[in-house]
């Protein structure tokens, strides 16, 4: 990963450096067990750790090995061979163990110990959406689906949306991480033909590993590609936060922002803008880590027990998916812990909605309340869909202007100078709470009611509403956001244990 988007925690784990120190570490629990099982004079185990435990591993020999040898764990235990005595190189790295013995049980060690940073910071991130969540139960917002307005929503709920998603994600990474503590010692083919069973689970207990029967000489990759899978899952749900934040951050009226420093620039040319950079770069970590983890399911299939494909895309793979789902969290976390609300625009957008953010209960509500004046269910819907479309219909300069487009650049100038004058106040746009109690519906040219169908309803709601004020009381209530938002509580209640 480039320095800009890599995790030092996780670069120092899968670091050169570490890699050797933990292959080290099975050479010296191979040793420990032999001596253990009697199989190597007693004392030897200590003589070998006292002596390399005491000399750094030399990089540049190992790397100068390797331009030899053109295999680096040869390099490494010939680097390390070097620095013993005559005597006591032949207990190290026996010819009964193969190159992979050493390798394995450090590999699933360095996936397991990148889960706990991913697994950290995806804590981080929960609490963080906790926290915004249960500060922001009372902002409503008129939430979309398909890209349309369909119903209010609280701020507060929109985060603990947020928060189960990642919640599942986590969980996911849980249950993949089930197999890290299964390894093998099992030499060439897996067979147990050079280290027995009983050294093999001598040494992979000292490694904190359980042996696995039935690998070849690598474990079998259907063991680790769940954790990529995992991590696709995680780096999908901050995309899918992140998405939220960059479909509602567009110029117009922003319902939030992202942090914005004093001395940020939003955009190299433009300086009013204030570039959604967090949320899109998480865009991009999550899908180099989808096509990681696709990518890491190829090594699955490896030929008659195993061959390079699998061990150069793991060297590549596994280090950068880290990294991005990390920088995916990273980003999301410092997003939302920073990020600058405007519940004026979204009670403003509410306003604008016109009250179709209530046609759903509006047109249940039609229906009771109609069933006396012989009004049908589908003539509620009906009603409170023309409705809808009637508070949309353009003033006569709207229109003008829709029917004569600018033909010119002066043209331009003039319609957008008519627009200026055009504007209203947000108490004076028409709405569906108070036109169809007014019973004024007009027929639609974008809907196919014929005028005689939108004078009988217009009768049949006067007759509903002009004289009966519970019903017309009914009607207002409807339409409060409290009213919507009521069971909003219940929620709160399961999924984060408290109360608003």
């Amino acid at each position: 990963m480039i320095p800009r988007y890599a995790d030092k925690k996780n670069g120092e784990n899968w670091s050169l450096a570490k890699k050797f120190a933990r292959w080290q570490d099975v050479e010296f629990a191979v040793l420990k067990a032999r001596e253990q099982l009697g199989r190597i004079p007693a004392g030897t185990f200590k003589k070998v750790q006292d002596i390399l435990a005491s000399i750094p591993i030399d990089l540049a020999r190992i790397d100068a090995l390797e331009t030899l040898l053109e295999h680096d764990f040869l390099a490494f235990s010939t680097e390390r061979s070097e620095r013993l005595p005559i005597e006591l190189r032949q207990y190290w790295h026996p010819d009964d163990m193969t190159s992979y013995d050493d390798e394995e049980s450090p590999f699933a060690e360095a996936i397991w110990t990148s889960c706990t940073l991913v697994r950290d910071k995806a804590h981080t991130l929960g609490l963080t959406i906790r926290e915004k969540s249960l500060e922001h139960p009372y902002v409503p917002m008129f939430r979309r689906t398909h890209g349309q307005g369909a119903e209010l929503e609280s701020f507060g709920r929109c985060c603990l949306a947020w928060y189960q998603d990642l919640q599942i994600a986590i969980s996911t990474l849980n249950d993949a991480e089930q197999r890290l503590d299964y390894s093998r010692l099992a030499g060439m083919i897996g067979t147990n033909s050079g280290m027995d069973p009983e050294l093999e689970k001598a040494a992979l207990n000292i490694l904190g590993f359980k042996p696995w029967p039935g690998s070849t000489q690598i474990m079998s990759r259907v063991m680790y590609s769940p954790v990529a899978d995992a991590l696709a899952n995680i780096a999908s749900a901050c995309e899918k936060i992140t998405y939220d934040f960059w479909l509602n951050s567009r110029s117009g009226r922003p319902l939030w922002h992202e942090p914005f420093k004093k001395t940020q620039k939003g955009s190299s040319a433009a300086p009013h803008k204030k570039n959604p950079i967090k949320s899109e770069q998480t865009k991009g970590m999550a899908s180099m880590v989808r096509s990681d983890a696709a990518c890491i399911k190829t090594t699955i299939p490896t030929a008659e027990g195993r061959d390079i494909s699998q061990s150069c895309v793991e060297r590549v793979k596994w280090p950068d998916i880290f990294d991005e789902t990390l920088r995916a969290l990273k980003n999301t976390t410092d997003i939302v812990a920073a990020m600058r609300i405007y519940p004026d625009n979204m009670i403003i957008e509410i306003l604008e909605s016109r009250g179709t953010y209530a046609a759903s209960r509006a047109k249940q509500v039609l229906t009771e309340l109609g069933l006396p004046f012989g009004l049908s269910r589908d003539e509620a819907y009906n009603i409170v869909q023309l409705a809808s479309f009637n508070v949309f219909e353009p003033s006569p300069v709207c229109k003008r202007l829709r029917d004569n487009l600018p033909q010119s650049p002066e043209e331009m100038d003039v319609s957008v100078a008519m627009m200026e004058h055009e504007g209203c106040q947000y108490g004076q746009l028409p709405t569906i709470q108070k036109l169809i109690p007014s019973a004024t519906l007009v027929a639609s040219e974008q809907l196919a009611f014929t005028a005689a169908e939108v004078m009988r309803w217009n009768d049949i709601l006067e007759q509903i509403f002009c004289s009966n004020s519970a019903n017309l009381k009914k009607w207002e209530t409807l339409f409060r956001p409290s009213n919507i938002l009521k069971n909003e509580a219940y929620q709160f209640k399961v999924v984060f244990g408290a109360a608003i």
